[in-house]
């Protein structure tokens, strides 16, 4: 049994990481911001336009609440590797590491850009496209194909 999710709603899962993670920040610093609670605002209207793709595209409200974690999972898991190969690079760049440590600090960021990214390819192996942007209309072809 595979999650299905389409391409824009993964945007809209992309695009909910960052608007979420600086609405949260500038908020904690001040709390009456207007500015934030406009991203929050903002951020609220991408998930439910997230979960009401996801219900079309799974026709059932449980499956469509299943494909949440592993969307959010593969998102940031990908931001991880990202985040976790750029930073140790630059780290290691710029010589804040010292030379008989430098192994480690290899091995450690390597390790975990390695993790992130087969996190990522797993949950994108439970997460599939409908086939033709609507899986209600693509299993009716397929059962009119067969028979």
């Amino acid at each position: 049994m595979y999650l299905y999710t389409g391409k824009l709603d993964l945007a809209c899962t992309f695009l909910q990481i960052p608007i979420i993670g600086i609405a949260l920040g500038s908020m904690g610093a001040v709390s009456t911001d207007r500015g934030a609670l406009a991203l929050v605002i903002f951020a609220a209207a991408l998930l439910v336009f997230s979960f009401f793709h996801a219900l079309r595209a799974n026709r059932s409200a449980w499956m469509a609440m299943g494909v949440f974690p592993l969307k959010y999972t593969f998102a940031v898991a990908l931001v991880g590797s990202g985040i976790v190969a750029v930073g140790g690079t630059l780290m290691l760049l710029q010589g804040e590491v010292k030379k008989k440590d430098m192994v480690g600090h290899v091995a450690k960021t390597a390790g975990g850009a390695f993790l992130f990214w087969h996190l990522a390819r797993w949950t994108q192996s439970l997460i599939r496209p409908p086939a033709s942007g609507n899986a209600i209309g693509s299993e009716r072809r397929a059962a009119e194909v067969e028979g």
